[in-house]
């Protein structure tokens, strides 16, 4: 199973148990706990860039969260760091990544990170084009459904240069003087939310 997860920073994860002692009894299930308020020395540690900005990344191997005993993976510490290397940030960015080990800790950040965009897809999907509207019972008609949301998605997003604003923003008030200037350029190409009419 493969699982990328983001992880609050007060949790507590467990290593591997210890071998077997040959008691009797069950035989334990976890192992030395990994607080990730004080999480201790990392097992590897890089600077990488990602996304554009310079990060400090810390992995520790073969943990696994306490209700799931099963689900082992790499916990990674993601620190973005300023031009002078001090921390940018209060608080890390924790991540839970279950597939892989030989995967680069860059590239388990990346696409942690690259999610955004596809958030903003389903949240527009959802809230404007009524992706969830179509309450179908099987699964062949689902699937049109939302092929066509997808096909919809994409003309406005090949159609928005078609569109052009007016000094109303798209929901049709006036634009503030503190609204940002980029957005109030006529040149700017609109949104997939600005291009709906």
């Amino acid at each position: 199973m493969v699982a990328l997860a983001r992880l609050a920073c007060n949790r507590v994860l467990y290593g591997p148990p210890p071998p077997p002692t040959g008691k009797r009894g069950r035989p334990r299930v976890h192992g030395a706990k990994l607080a990730l308020g004080a999480p201790g020395n990392p097992e590897r540690q890089e600077m990488a860039r990602v996304l554009g900005q310079e990060v400090r990344l810390s992995a520790w191997y073969n943990q696994h969260l306490k209700k799931l005993p099963s689900l082992v993976g790499l916990v990674l510490r993601v620190e973005f760091l300023k031009a002078d290397g001090t921390v940018r940030y209060k608080r890390p960015l924790w991540l839970f990544w279950s597939g892989p080990q030989e995967i680069g800790l860059a590239d388990v950040a990346t696409m942690y990170l690259l999610r955004f965009t596809i958030e903003h897809f389903f949240r527009f999907a959802k809230q404007r084009l009524g992706l969830l509207a179509a309450h179908l019972g099987n699964l062949t008609p689902i699937e049109t459904w939302v092929q066509v949301v997808a096909l919809a998605y994409w003309q406005l997003l090949l159609s928005r240069h078609l569109v052009k604003p007016t000094l109303r923003c798209a929901q049709g008030r006036l634009y503030r003087p503190w609204d940002p200037t980029a957005r109030q350029d006529p040149n700017r190409p609109l949104t997939p939310g600005q291009s709906l009419p």
